[in-house]
C-alpha cells in the first residue's frame, strides 16, 4: 500500500511538472502582462476613416512597470476627412447580438473622436455614425489580421528571445519584473505601411526595452534596448 501511494504521488508530481513545462509564454508571462491589443478593424468613406482596436489591459491603465487586473476593451476612433461639421457625434455599434450607443469625444489635441466600450470585440462589428447636421453613415469593419500572419503568442516568444538579455537584467528569482504589451499597430517606423507586432517591457524605473515585428516573415524590424 505504501509503495502504491509512493507511486501514485510520483506520478502527480511528474504530471504537475510536465503541465506547468507546457505553458504557452503567454500564460507563463499572465501575470505582467499589462495589455494585449490583438484586434484592430478599420472602414472608410468619403466622410471618415474609422479604426476600432480591442483586447485586455490592465484597469487602471498606467505606464508604471506593474501590472494589474486586466479587463475587456474596445476603442473607436472616427477622423473626418472634410471640415464643415459640428463634431457632435454619436454612434450605436453593433458586436454580435449587443448595441452600444452614445457620444463619440473629441480628442484634446487632434481632429479625431473616439470612445470606449469595457467589451472584447471578435472578428466582427458594425458602426453607425450621427452627426447634429443630419449626416449618418453605416460602416461594416474589417480586420487588419490576415491569414499568414503570427499571433500575440509567437510575437511574444520572439520578443523574449531577441530581448533575451534586457529581460534576464530585469528578472530575480524567476521573475520579471516588468510589465509587458503586445500590440498588434499600424506601421510607425517605415512607409512600408502595413501592420505591425509590437512587444514592450517596462520595468518601473521607466527604461523601456521593446521590438516591432513583420507577422508575415516574423523578423524583427525595429528594436529599442
Amino acid at each position: 500500500m505504501k509503495r502504491r501511494i509512493l507511486t501514485t504521488a510520483l506520478c502527480c508530481f511528474i504530471a504537475a511538472g510536465y503541465l506547468a513545462g507546457c505553458r504557452t509564454k503567454t500564460e507563463k508571462y499572465d501575470a505582467v502582462i499589462s495589455e494585449i491589443r490583438g484586434l484592430v478593424m478599420t472602414a472608410e468613406s468619403d466622410a471618415l476613416s474609422v479604426e476600432l482596436i480591442s483586447g485586455e489591459r490592465e484597469e487602471p491603465f498606467s505606464f508604471d512597470g506593474v501590472s494589474a487586473a486586466r479587463i475587456a476593451f474596445t476603442v473607436v476612433t472616427i477622423t473626418p476627412k472634410k471640415k464643415g461639421h459640428t463634431g457632435e457625434y454619436r454612434y450605436e455599434l453593433y458586436i454580435g447580438a449587443e448595441k452600444y450607443e452614445g457620444a463619440f469625444k473629441r480628442h484634446a489635441f487632434r481632429e479625431s473622436y473616439s470612445f470606449e466600450a469595457a467589451v472584447k470585440t471578435p472578428n466582427a462589428a458594425a458602426l453607425t455614425v450621427t452627426e447634429a447636421q443630419g449626416y449618418v453613415e453605416n460602416f461594416e469593419l474589417v480586420s487588419m489580421r490576415k491569414e499568414g500572419m503570427i499571433g500575440a503568442e509567437t510575437a511574444l516568444e520572439l520578443a523574449l528571445i531577441r530581448l533575451k538579455n534586457n529581460v534576464s537584467a530585469a528578472t530575480a528569482g524567476g521573475k520579471l519584473n516588468a510589465e509587458i504589451y503586445i500590440r498588434f499597430v499600424k506601421n510607425s517606423v517605415t512607409s512600408d505601411g502595413g501592420y505591425y507586432w509590437y512587444v514592450a517591457f517596462m520595468p518601473p524605473d521607466g527604461a523601456l526595452f521593446a521590438v516591432m515585428i513583420d507577422p508575415y516573415s516574423k523578423e524583427i524590424v525595429a528594436v529599442r534596448e
